[in-house]
């Protein structure tokens, strides 16, 4: 199997509540890190998530060392959000999400390999 560059697209606006369990899922994927970009924007949050997102940054950079984020100071709304991280995009596939999502730790791996089967 190919290992083509997957980039995870996400964007939060005010996910405290969520953004642990989504990062904690994003690094527990088994496809291989250095083929994973993760953009994340940041829509004008309130609450802590800027501060979480900010500390798993600088705590994760060698385990996924494709990392951007962005930060807006006006919420632009999901799809324009999604709209704005595609300039920071340069994965083959592209997994556009929310935080209110856990992955599967095979979710990467388990998309690629359809992805090139077909």
């Amino acid at each position: 199997m190919s290992s083509p560059l997957i980039t995870i697209n996400l964007v939060v606006l005010n996910g405290e509540r969520y953004i642990r369990h989504f990062l904690d899922s994003l690094e527990k994927q088994t496809y291989p890190h250095d083929k994973i970009q993760f953009n994340v924007l940041d829509n004008g949050s309130t609450d802590d998530t800027k501060e979480i997102i900010k500390e798993w940054q600088s705590f994760d950079k060698l385990r996924m060392p494709k990392f951007t984020f962005v930060e807006s100071k006006v919420n632009l709304g999901m799809w324009p959000g999604q709209e704005e991280l595609l300039k920071h995009t340069d994965g083959e596939y592209v997994v556009a999400s929310a935080v209110d999502i856990i992955l599967d730790k095979d979710f990467v791996k388990n998309s690629v390999e359809i992805m090139e089967k077909d």
